[in-house]
């Protein structure tokens, strides 16, 4: 501030917070349709899009500082919000787990079928885990889309089976 004043007086050390035009956005009209089209891939670092990331990619096409929280603004100006995504297994087949799922019934149907003496019942479990189950906690995605991300699990499964028919017995 000495510096300042010592060069340009009191015209140094005014506070200039009233001569910037806010109005005009940071990005223009076509730097933000070109913001659009690079959220639609993920980052140079396979990662997801956060608000620091799209500050870094704005640095780069403005040539000077951009503050985190811009990232932020620019990405809920964009259509994106910030989630909760649903975690997935990363060797996860979906076409597998449908089909499953679609089988499933006329499997039991099937086996009622071959033993129709007998009560069948389909029966649920839940799996426990040994170790940890990473989750990414937040990212930016565009509204009303469903967020699933890979994770690698590093966990081991254990299975432990128990049968109990509280009615009988």
């Amino acid at each position: 501030m000495i510096g300042r004043w010592n060069a340009q007086g009191e015209a140094g050390i005014r506070d200039h917070c009233h001569e910037i035009d806010v109005s005009r956005p940071l990005l223009s009209p076509e730097l933000q349709q070109e913001l659009t089209a690079t959220l639609q891939a993920p980052p140079a670092d396979v990662g997801q899009w956060s608000g620091p990331k799209v500050a870094q990619w704005m640095q780069q096409r403005l040539g000077r500082p951009v503050a985190p929280q811009r990232g932020r603004e620019y990405l809920r100006r964009l259509g994106h919000s910030n989630r909760v995504p649903r975690p997935q297994h990363a060797k996860a087949d979906e076409a597998s787990q449908q089909e499953f799922k679609k089988k499933l019934p006329e499997q039991v149907a099937l086996v009622q079928h071959q033993h129709s003496q007998a009560s069948v019942q389909l029966w649920a479990m839940d799996e426990h885990r040994i170790g940890l189950k990473p989750i990414l906690r937040r990212v930016w995605a565009p509204k009303g889309a469903t967020v699933h991300v890979p994770v690698a699990q590093r966990y081991e499964w254990i299975y432990v089976f128990a049968f109990v028919h509280p009615q009988s017995g």
